[in-house]
């Protein structure tokens, strides 16, 4: 009934410990792959406001006194905001926020949705 491995079954046996663990190896890559797009949304949900608004002034290129400018407040009021010591932030301030970096005002204060808004081309009828 049982057969002991033979010397010729030998190497059969790694070819298909070979097979098994190039495969294992490629599945698992792709595994990362698929769940780190897949989850990639559920990564700003874990980031705080202040987190959010961080990311955005620093994605937009613009110091915190030419956003400060473009919305209207102080200097340290944007600096409250990264720091997490101002507890809330007013609509019209949070929309001039996202005019100023290109950031979507949905996703600064909440985290949801695309971070931001897909550009719009005015060709397309």
């Amino acid at each position: 009934m049982w057969r002991a491995l033979s010397r010729k079954s030998w190497p059969s046996s790694i070819g298909i410990l070979r097979f098994a663990q190039r495969h294992f190896l490629s599945m698992l890559s792709f595994s990362r792959a698929f769940f780190s797009v897949l989850y990639s949304p559920m990564q700003s949900r874990l980031m705080t406001r202040q987190e959010r608004i961080a990311r955005a002034i620093a994605a937009s290129g613009l110091k915190k006194g030419e956003i400060a400018a473009q919305c209207g407040v102080a200097n340290s009021a944007v600096t409250q905001w990264i720091s997490g010591e101002s507890k809330s932030l007013r609509p019209e301030n949070l929309y001039a926020l996202a005019r100023a970096t290109g950031f979507r005002a949905e996703w600064l204060a909440i985290g949801e949705g695309p971070e931001k808004a897909p550009a719009f081309d005015a060709n397309v009828a």
